[in-house]
C-alpha cells in the first residue's frame, strides 16, 4: 500500500487546520485554473459581441495611432519625476 502525501491548509481567520490529500488539492487547483480560463474566454466572447465596446476600442486605437510621442522631459515635469529619481536608460 502506497503512502499518501497530505498538505496542511490553514483555514483563514481561524486557528483550525485541515489535512487534504495531495491528489485532491492538485485536482482542485487544476479545476480552478480551468475555471479561470473559461471565465477569460467567456469575457472575451461577450466583449467581442458588444458593439459599443468594439466601437470605443477602434476609436481609441485610431487616436493612439494619430498621437505623437511627447518629450521625456515634459513627461517627467508633468508627473513630478525628478532627474535624480529617474532611472537612466
Amino acid at each position: 500500500m502506497s503512502r499518501a502525501v497530505f498538505y496542511v491548509i490553514l483555514v483563514a481567520m481561524n486557528t483550525e487546520t485541515i489535512t487534504v490529500p495531495r491528489k485532491a488539492l492538485e485536482e482542485m487547483l487544476q479545476a480552478s485554473a480551468y475555471f479561470e480560463r473559461a471565465q477569460d474566454e467567456l469575457e472575451n466572447y461577450l466583449l467581442s459581441k458588444n458593439k459599443h465596446f468594439l466601437a470605443e476600442m477602434k476609436k481609441l486605437q485610431r487616436e493612439e495611432k494619430q498621437s505623437k510621442p511627447g518629450s521625456w522631459e515634459s513627461l517627467k515635469t508633468k508627473y513630478g519625476v525628478s532627474s535624480s529619481s529617474a532611472t537612466k536608460i
